[in-house]
């Protein structure tokens, strides 16, 4: 028997004691983020399953597990034969429940109201009513069933709070308080409730690290259109921030404390608000005002100070990058390197960055098939050696006191570049080419992310290929490494704007031997230069803030028109000149001469075959 097979089983024992016909478990916890503290790692508890995104649904005859596309292997990989895996939106979990749920005599669908965000249950809800007449209905529990099983359960923690130095924020707490209560008298709210962790650090000018690659704390908060606010969190952890109209209380007083809102009009964004929360809001007689909130929008636009720290926290990491992939090429081909020992070294590079506060996200270190899972994390169990003539691929970040930076590259392990595989090479110049096309578009104001989005595939989708992920992300300042409201997919109705900055990250994945991705940030500027045919002033544009190297190795000339050979060029000659000097003013590298000698090689011109 199974760890599956006992939890399902004690939890099957909960489901009847309930009178419960299924129950939902999400990854979330009770912020909706993508990260969460290992107490809230629920959905990996009882499947098994450690993705960043997906859910589970438990009945007393069934167990399936969804996610998106990007994890679609790694959940056949992580789960047992207790597990049905479905990738969304192809199945839904609202045709599952139906299906599995119930006997036409009606059935009640289990779940905890501190983990499910109103737009997911009014949009859960609205598609049972529809498709199954009422026959199934959400019950929220007043415990959480995972919770009352899990024996060995680790305790939730919070860390001490830290002001952000205004040489990184560029804005003080008064004045973004003033624009967000601008908002809600505009809006005829209140009171705003703060339930995104990310947006009360923005707004507040400060950072913790309750969470191990987002520097947040988990907190609630209730801003009022006098400028005043109330976190509810763990006093000692906020011994250090100023009080000024700042009153904090101890996270336990949440709900009570909702009563006093009676009659005021609070504004919920229904994307990251609990339901248990509006539940509570509405029995307390306040008046809701749901929609997208103010602060995230602001957020995204960085301002000029912002700007700065990222290109020049990116400047500082593309040293310990380039150092890695010169060890890399040095220490792979003898085959003998693991995944694992590969991360650790990178992150050992990156300790050595002024600013550096701990990695972004966990290090995608992937090798040969490991690669096509597009999240693939390594463990003891699947760490696997780089093997010698394979595709390695390599996505991390880091977290600095200005900036937060996430950099994917594909490299070949081998000594011999014409051993590099001239299939990968051609799928690899084509997600080049993919890449090139996005960093050089121009576009008007108005353009959405899902425009941009089709743009980068066209090289990809010209020779059959395409990726089931989007090709960018929005990136927070020293906050979340995946952030809104913008972001470049086939979901993308967003406008992109000046400020923004985004990844650009297409790849290519083929199942059971490699993957490539090729992933710079960037910033939307706004150009206002000359075309040949016209002066434009209102264009905007990308600044890419990444500067490490492309593998040449792995690049076909052939493939490249004359203005992509050029970009590269351009590209390679910028790496070069920006971080040839930083590499060579830090006296306490012992291979700095191998280094440099590594980054002239690897930034080279690429000649027309």
């Amino acid at each position: 028997m199974t760890a599956s097979d006992d939890r399902l089983k004690a939890l099957r024992k909960c489901l009847a004691a309930h009178g419960l016909d299924a129950l939902i478990i999400p990854r979330s916890d009770a912020f909706c983020g993508e990260e969460v503290q290992p107490a809230d790692e629920r959905l990996a508890w009882i499947s098994g399953f450690t993705g960043s995104a997906g859910l589970a649904v438990v009945t007393p005859d069934h167990a399936a597990l969804f996610s998106d596309g990007r994890y679609r292997l790694q959940m056949a990989d992580q789960t047992d034969d207790n597990w049905q895996c479905h990738v969304m939106p192809a199945v839904g979990v609202a045709d599952w429940l139906l299906k599995h749920t119930g006997d036409g005599n009606g059935g009640k669908i289990g779940f905890d109201p501190m983990l499910m965000t109103v737009s997911a249950y009014e949009r859960l809800s609205q598609e049972l009513a529809t498709k199954g007449k009422n026959l199934l209905g959400l019950v929220p529990t007043a415990e959480n069933l995972i919770d009352s099983i899990w024996q060995d359960k680790p305790a939730p923690h919070t860390t001490p709070a830290w002001n952000v130095d205004s040489a990184y924020h560029g804005r003080d707490r008064k004045d973004k308080i003033a624009a967000i209560t601008d908002q809600m008298a505009s809006s005829g709210a209140d009171c705003l409730l703060i339930s995104d962790p990310t947006e009360l650090a923005w707004l507040l000018n400060i950072r913790a690290s309750d969470l191990e690659n987002t520097p947040v704390m988990l907190a609630f908060a209730i801003l009022t259109e006098k400028g005043e606010v109330t976190i509810f969190h763990d006093p000692q952890a906020l011994a250090d921030i100023k009080t000024d109209h700042i009153t904090i209380k101890p996270a336990d007083l949440l709900m009570s404390s909702l009563a006093q809102y009676q009659g005021q009009t609070v504004w919920i964004d229904p994307a990251h608000c609990p339901f248990g929360i509006r539940d509570a809001l509405s029995t307390a007689g306040a008046k809701l005002h749901s929609q997208s909130g103010p602060i995230t929008p602001c957020k995204a636009i960085k301002n000029q100070v912002e700007a700065e720290g990222f290109r020049t926290a990116h400047q500082r990491d593309a040293v310990a990058m380039i150092r890695f992939l010169a060890w890399l090429d040095d220490a792979a081909p003898d085959g003998d390197l693991t995944e694992m020992a590969a991360a650790a070294k990178l992150q050992s590079f990156r300790r050595q960055v002024d600013g550096y506060l701990g990695d972004s996200f966990g290090t995608i270190s992937a090798c040969g098939e490991h690669g096509a899972i597009v999240h693939y994390r390594a463990t003891e169990h699947t760490n696997a050696l780089l093997a010698p003539n394979s595709l390695y691929l390599v996505d991390s970040g880091g977290q600095y006191h200005d900036a937060t930076t996430d950099i994917t590259r594909t490299v070949f392990i081998g000594r011999a570049p014409e051993d590099a595989p001239e299939d990968a090479a051609f799928c690899y110049t084509t997600v080049l080419k993919a890449h090139i096309a996005l960093d050089q578009q121009r576009f008007p104001k108005g353009t959405t992310g899902v425009q941009l989005d089709a743009i980068t595939r066209q090289p990809l989708w010209n020779v059959g290929l395409d990726f089931a992920h989007g090709t960018g992300h929005g990136v927070g300042c020293c906050l979340s490494v995946h952030e809104g409201p913008a972001n470049i997919s086939p979901r993308g109705q967003i406008n992109i704007e000046a400020g923004m900055v985004l990844s650009n990250e297409p790849g290519y994945y083929r199942d059971g031997a490699f993957g490539i991705r090729l992933e710079n940030l960037l910033l939307v500027i706004n150009p206002d230069s000359e075309t040949k045919h016209s002066k434009v002033k209102d264009d905007l544009g990308f600044e890419h803030l990444t500067l490490v190297p492309f593998d040449r190795r792995l690049i076909r000339g052939d493939l490249l028109s004359e203005a992509e050979r050029q970009w590269i060029n351009d590209y390679h000659r910028e790496v070069q000149e920006k971080i040839a000097p930083l590499i060579a003013a830090i006296d306490d590298i012992p291979e700095r001469g191998h280094v440099t000698a590594w980054l002239t090689a690897a930034t080279a011109p690429i000649l027309e075959n």
